[in-house]
């Protein structure tokens, strides 16, 4: 991954983070309450990120590979121990 790569929210735990920072600051700047829409959200990203774990585990260490259709899932890769090895239409 690298400074390039834009997709934060290929990451769910990233997102959760971002979303609980955002709710916080449109409360602040717009007096707009969002938090509990955001601790949902937190949550199910949260679950998404069990579930995706429980499936890369699920994967021989050795075949934690991934090709991607552009160099879009870095953050994801990184995120789950995954190991980019191409891109179709690299950056």
């Amino acid at each position: 991954m690298g400074v390039s790569d834009p997709h934060l929210w290929t990451d769910p735990l990233t997102m959760q983070q971002a979303v609980a920072a955002l709710a916080v600051q449109l409360k602040t700047d717009l007096g707009v309450d969002f938090t509990p829409s955001a601790q949902l959200l937190g949550k199910q990203l949260d679950s998404l990120n069990i579930e995706i774990t429980s499936m890369v585990n699920s994967l021989p260490e050795g075949n934690r590979k991934l090709v991607t259709g552009h160099d879009s899932l870095g953050y994801f890769a990184d995120r789950y121990g995954l190991t980019l090895v191409g891109a179709i239409i690299p950056a």
